[in-house]
């Protein structure tokens, strides 16, 4: 039998720059450990498709890197156009050993309770009780919702057919056999179909499977691995949590902790200006189904200024077929707009719209809404004159903070 290739210990690793950014262009030596020897790394899990050495990181600095079993190598990232040898390294990594993927005895399975009938082969993860669940039992992964994808912390494969409230066995580490249509190597997400997979990440991405042949694939083991858009597991030490959405600055975490970061949703930082009377569209994002869960909260913040005109103007944002809106009490130059819009179920939201008219003063509009959140909806903020007048947006920002 031929040699199997596996990843580097992080599966989909991305490799970042002193500043925490994608390390684009940056270049990826790899060689014998504790040596100035190359030795090649794959793209495929035959081992018939070399890297380039140095390989040079892509616009995600997500490259695929396959190791060949039986050997240690060295990592070493230098920067941008730096040749062999590598004069100006941002780090070195030694030892590094290829592991053989894992055979049928290094499976781990769990007694399970199924919440519900599942096949032989099914996505699955360990309920919280959050949608409707029963916690503690296990339902099929599904990315339509975080609590069943991103945010699951236990996930597998049912091994078998389970009906609902019967035991069965889940496999949690090791291979998953009887599996159709995958391609060797490549990396699988919790599909928005559930308990199917897909390879392209949706939404709420939770990668669970490594496909080492077209019929079995390796499961992906942990808690979801920390990102901008996905809660995790952050290393012990000063961290500062991402953006400027969510509290900022150095935070000392002893041991383990589990945060989960404010998604960001589109931002936009191009002027665009009405023109003469009636409404102009200056934002729109398209939000697809689903993208709330239930206590998550919507936020929107858009700024601008006036031309220091005296005319009626009105400012407003709609989701879907429904709108709020409101008036500024004064003439002003400069306002800042905030929609703060909260799921309380998938037909049912509570809205705030305020409008900070610079030194003037603050207009508030409360509301309920009963858009479907279920279905892609247009957001969109439309500026509107009454009469002749001009009204310049200058920046959006948008982010999703997650239930307390």
């Amino acid at each position: 039998m031929s040699a199997q290739g596996t990843y580097a210990p992080e599966p989909a690793a991305q490799y970042e720059d002193a500043n925490g950014d994608p390390a684009v262009n940056y270049r990826l030596f790899t060689y014998l450990a504790g040596s100035s020897t190359k030795v090649n790394t794959y793209t495929d899990v035959g081992l018939s498709s070399a890297n380039a050495n140095p390989l040079t990181l892509a616009s995600d600095a997500r490259p695929t890197v396959m190791l060949t079993p039986g050997v240690s190598y060295k990592f070493v990232l230098a920067l941008p156009g730096i040749d062999d040898p590598p004069a100006s390294v941002l780090w070195t990594r030694d030892n590094i050993s290829a592991v053989p993927a894992g055979s049928t005895s290094a499976d781990t399975d769990v007694t399970a309770v199924a919440g519900e009938n599942l096949a032989a082969s099914d996505a699955v993860y360990l309920s919280d009780g959050t949608g409707g669940t029963t916690a503690g039992r296990w339902y099929r992964a599904d990315a339509d919702a975080v609590a069943s994808s991103s945010a699951a912390t236990a996930v597998g494969f049912a091994t078998a057919a389970i009906t609902v409230g019967a035991t069965g066995t889940v496999r949690r580490e090791g291979r998953v056999t009887g599996l159709s249509g995958l391609v060797a190597g490549t990396l699988y997400y919790v599909s928005a179909t559930a308990g199917a997979l897909t390879a392209t990440a949706p939404t709420n991405a939770r990668a669970i499977l490594q496909a080492d042949t077209t019929t079995t694939g390796i499961v992906l083991t942990g808690e979801p691995a920390a990102s901008a858009s996905l809660g995790g597991i952050w290393t012990t030490g000063a961290q500062v949590l991402p953006g400027d959405k969510s509290p900022t600055g150095a935070w000392t975490f002893s041991g383990r902790v589990k945060v989960t970061p404010w998604k960001p949703l589109a931002d936009d930082f191009t002027d665009h200006a009405t023109s003469g009377t009636g409404a102009t569209d200056v934002w729109t994002v398209s939000i697809p189904a689903n993208t709330l869960a239930n206590g998550e909260t919507l936020h929107v913040e858009a700024y601008g200024d006036l031309t220091g005109d005296v005319n009626v103007k009105t400012f407003t944002f709609t989701l879907g077929t429904t709108s709020i809106s409101t008036a500024p009490n004064g003439n002003f130059v400069s306002y800042k707009m905030k929609l703060t819009l909260a799921r309380v179920s998938a037909s049912v939201q509570r809205v705030t719209m305020d409008l900070y008219e610079g030194l003037v003063g603050t207009v508030t509009t409360y509301a309920a809404w009963t858009e479907n959140l279920g279905n892609t909806l247009t957001l969109k903020i439309t500026l509107t004159h009454a009469t002749a007048g001009t009204t310049t947006q200058r920046i959006v920002r948008s982010w999703i903070e997650p239930a307390a």
